[in-house]
């Protein structure tokens, strides 16, 4: 393929991802009662809070594409967002865990541990195996992701426990 063509496409594709980003978070920016009302009826502490850490994810993220796109501030105009990513990841990720494990108490830290190995464990599995390539291309990573991908899907097929159905009403 042509590279002019790769590249073209590359850049159709970061700035449809930035306006996607952008718009959904001018959206949650314009229906801000609806959203929080949303969050609140959801279960989440602070839902003012929480829409707004949404809204300046998705119009910092959305921002951040752009920038990357156009060459802005090089290296020291990319390290606040990904500050931001790495610091919102780790709000974000032991939040939502702890409160998937609220109603299960006494099994809620071997269930966090395991969900902490998963994750370190995978990623370190995932970097050993792009470290044993030298591509000049980012196709073995892309590869490498939709095979995680897939791999979580199949787990989550094989492995969940079924959903049961309630019984019927007796009439």
């Amino acid at each position: 393929m042509d590279p002019r063509m790769t590249d073209g496409l590359l850049l159709l594709a970061r700035i449809l991802m930035s306006v996607i980003f952008i718009l959904s978070g001018l959206l949650k920016l314009g229906t801000a009662a609806a959203t929080q009302a949303l969050l609140a009826k959801l279960g989440l502490p602070l839902p003012i809070l929480a829409w707004l850490i949404a809204v300046v994810v998705e119009l910092g993220g959305g921002l951040a594409l752009l920038f990357a796109w156009m060459g802005w501030g090089g290296l020291f105009g990319l390290l606040p967002w990904v500050f931001l990513y790495c610091s919102l990841i780790g709000a974000v990720s032991p939040t939502a865990a702890g409160l998937a494990l609220m109603g299960f108490g006494s099994s809620a830290g071997m269930a966090s541990a395991l969900m902490g190995i998963i994750v370190y464990g995978g990623g370190t599995l995932a970097s050993l195996a792009m470290g044993s390539f030298t591509p000049a291309t980012p196709v073995p990573m892309a590869a490498l992701i939709c095979l995680c991908g897939f791999a979580a899907v199949a787990a989550n097929y094989f492995w969940s426990a079924p959903v049961l159905e309630p019984p019927p009403p007796n009439r």
